[in-house]
């Protein structure tokens, strides 16, 4: 359902009636703030928004979120700017954060990157993240470890981009994927399904067959299990002294 101002592709989630937060709640399953969860989900600060499977991510001109947490699924973001010179520059698993940077601004609703599944979002306006800061210094604290945990993502990711040769670039990628997505106490081993090697071209700048080719020849080498929607790490020591 389109709103006229951007939205075309973020529908609400069904919202829940009685005294209980939502299923899957994020903050709660990272036992944090819960000064910003209120008593019910109809007190919730968070407004709940789904984005279907590699739809973008748009925003309105004038929108006013700044906070964003993964309810369920994998959303890639992009640095704004027209589509053949974006760049994906985070992505995001089930259970993290995100902030979303007023400077992005325009008059135009905003691409900020796409749902690589079917993913839910719980984002907080700036009005209700500044009301939480002012109601509990806990809150405040907890938002800046979500912010430097955010930030250590980007720059491993940017660490990534960076290496020398491409069969070292995408295994480190790999590696940080591994733990920034992978559920919180799970194996490391195995990246959420639905990650495509487009995904990975995207997040290391680099072409498409270019990440294909280098996907296979790490599977060769026996470093790691490669099906279409399905990557698993077999040998995580040798992928990261590559």
């Amino acid at each position: 359902m389109a709103d006229g101002r951007g939205l075309s592709v973020i529908a609400r989630a069904p919202a829940m009636d009685g005294a209980h937060h939502c299923v899957e709640c994020p903050a709660l399953r990272a036992g944090c703030l819960h000064g910003m969860l209120g008593r019910s989900s109809a007190e919730c600060r968070f407004e709940t928004v789904t984005i279907e499977a590699r739809a973008p991510f748009l925003l309105p001109s004038d929108s006013s979120f700044r906070l964003g947490l993964v309810r369920r699924g994998v959303l890639l973001r992009e640095r704004p700017g027209r589509a053949e010179r974006r760049v994906g520059v985070d992505v995001v698993g089930t259970g993290h954060a995100f902030y979303l940077d007023p400077s992005s601004a325009s008059e135009a609703p905003v691409h900020l990157g796409y749902a690589v599944t079917r993913t839910l979002l719980c984002l907080c306006r700036d009005a209700a993240l500044t009301d939480g800061l002012g109601e509990s210094g806990r809150t405040a604290v907890e938002l800046h470890e979500l912010a430097m945990q955010a930030l250590s993502r980007v720059e491993r990711l940017s660490e990534a981009r960076g290496r020398s040769d491409a069969n070292a670039r995408l295994a480190a990628l790999l590696c940080v994927l591994a733990d920034t997505l992978c559920t919180r106490g799970g194996a490391q081993t195995r990246l959420p399904d639905g990650l495509q090697q487009r995904d990975f071209a995207r997040l290391l700048s680099i072409l498409q067959e270019s990440a294909c080719s280098t996907l296979s020849l790490l599977s060769v080498r026996g470093l790691m299990h490669h099906r279409p929607t399905v990557i698993e790490l077999l040998d995580r020591a040798a992928l990261e002294a590559l």
